[in-house]
This record gives C-alpha cells, structure tokens and sequence, in this order.
C-alpha cells in the first residue's frame, strides 16, 4: 500500500519539467535586467536633484528657527525718556548668587543654644538653701 506523500509526488511527478523552464526564464530575465540596469556614476545635477528633499526640510527648519528667533518688535522701539535703563548681563548673575545665599541661609537650621546646666546630683536640695542664704 502507498502512503499519501507517494500518491501525491506521482501524481506531481508530471508537473516538474514544466517548472524547471519556467524558474530558468525567470532567472534568465532578472539576469537581463539587471545587466540593462548598471549606469554610470551620474552627474552632479543628478546629484543636486536627489537631495532636493533633504534641502526643503533643512530650508523649512532654518525658516522657524528665524521665526521663533525674530526680535519682539515692541523691544525694538526707541527708549521711553525717564524709563530706567536696562540691566548690564552681569547684574542677573549677582542678583542670582545674592538669592542662593540667601535661600541657603533660610534653610540651614537655627545655631545650637547650650542646654542649661543640671544641678549636680550630690547636692542635698535641703542644704540647698542654706547655700543661697549665705551667698
């Protein structure tokens, strides 16, 4: 008795040289193509033209970043007479330095008080007062 994949493979049998002429052809055209497909280095224009994309994202980047970047128009005007002057750069970084002393100075804890002193254990409290009489 034949098992199932000998009943199947016979009746595939037939079918073999058929797809092997097809697989040759196959091969045969990608083998074409890419010999028709090999090209020359390419010139520079081609060059340019491939990057056109890159450039219109950088292009597109450098425009926001002269948006976001534009001087506020209303800083541009003319100084008002009798507005105070501007603060020199230097004056931020002191005013900086003279709030993170201050802020440390907040936050350390308050300088230890001498505890008060304990009377001496071997005085006698009755005789306590006859020390305070005669002083």
């Amino acid at each position: 008795m034949k098992t199932p994949r000998e009943i199947i493979f016979g009746r595939h049998q037939e079918a073999v040289p058929a797809l092997d002429d097809i697989r040759e052809r196959a091969v045969a055209g990608i083998a074409t193509t890419k010999a028709s497909e090999s090209r020359s280095p390419g010139t520079f224009i081609e060059f340019l033209v491939s990057l056109r994309w890159h450039v219109a994202a950088i292009s597109a980047l450098w425009l926001l970043a002269a948006m976001l970047g534009a001087e506020n128009p209303e800083k541009s005007l003319p100084a008002v007479a009798g507005a105070p002057p501007p603060a020199p750069p230097m004056a931020g970084i002191l005013a900086w330095r003279e709030y993170s002393e201050d802020f440390d100075e907040a936050e350390s804890p308050p300088p230890r008080q001498a505890p008060a002193p304990i009377p001496h254990a071997c005085i006698d409290p009755r005789r306590e007062s006859e020390r305070n009489d005669t002083a």
